[in-house]
């Protein structure tokens, strides 16, 4: 049996366009709007590991987030009670990121929840065939939604090469030391547990160096797509890497999660060639 080739979207915003519109054009670009409408709920999972503005590259934009909700609203048609904004960053400062990182004001504009998931309820899960992780807590409201849509900022990471949809998972665990030996097994562990439906990298402004202290890099960048590790992919080709560097991604090929395969991934809208800059570590 021929297995169907993954779809990405790697999108560059233009001159005239808002971040709404980039990030509805990426979309439209891997047919989301039919794939979205079976589902009944979506957690819009963005990465907020620090306090600091998006500008820096470091957090995820609101408005690549406003883009995604109003996306689910117009052009799937989902009322404001199916979705929700949840992260569960550095506990002592995910409430202020809300604030600092614009989420407060986009729930509200919106009516959607916003969740801190580092408060939420916890399942505990026992992983079976996992290559590290042997036991995980796991936020209530990651489990329960039916469609988490994850999206991180395109940045680097000191230990996992690049963290992107698969390693912002973590915001949906506590605690979130449990990750750190062994990473790339974990960062594989975990995404076979909470299992991204559609991820879309905010890469209009990316970060190189330290994930949580590194420079601004400005790329006009969205990359989506339901396979999350093609889009992971693609997003750690675009910044320089590979997945002989980023092992977890090879992890997760190998189990069937999805393809680390350029020549796998069909690319729509612009080339990698065409916007790659490599990114420090």
């Amino acid at each position: 049996m021929v297995r169907a080739r993954s779809k990405v979207a790697l999108v560059k915003q233009l001159g005239h366009e808002t971040a709404q519109e980039t990030v509805w054009r990426a979309l439209d670009l891997i047919g989301a709007a039919p794939y979205l409408s079976p589902f009944g709920s979506f957690l819009l999972k963005p990465n907020y590991v620090v306090d600091k503005s998006p500008m820096s590259g470091l957090t995820t934009r609101p408005e690549s987030l406003d883009g995604i909700i109003t996306y689910l609203f117009q052009k799937v048609g989902k009322p404001p009670a199916q979705v929700l904004i949840g992260e569960g960053g550095n506990p002592s400062s995910t409430e202020s990121a809300f604030t600092t990182c614009g989420a407060r004001d986009l729930a509200e504009k919106h009516g959607v929840r916003l969740v801190n998931l580092n408060n939420d309820a916890k399942e505990t899960i026992a992983l079976q065939d996992s290559l590290s992780l042997k036991e995980v807590d796991v936020a209530r409201t990651a489990r329960a939604a039916e469609c988490l849509i994850s999206v991180p900022s395109l940045k680097t990471h000191s230990m996992a090469v690049t963290t992107l949809a698969m390693k912002n998972c973590m915001g949906c665990i506590l605690p979130k030391g449990i990750m750190h030996s062994s990473l790339h097994k974990k960062i594989f562990d975990l995404a076979g547990l909470i299992n991204p439906r559609l991820s879309v990298i905010d890469g209009i402004i990316g970060a190189e160096g330290n994930e949580e202290n590194g420079d601004p890099v400005p790329m006009e960048l969205i990359i989506a797509g339901m396979d999350y590790v093609a889009v992971d992919t693609v997003g750690s080709a675009v910044m320089g890497y590979s997945p002989r560097e980023c092992k977890y991604l090879q992890y997760a090929a190998q189990k069937g999660l999805g393809t680390c395969d350029l020549s796998e991934i069909d690319i729509a809208g612009v080339s990698i060639d065409d916007v790659k800059r490599k990114f420090r570590r």
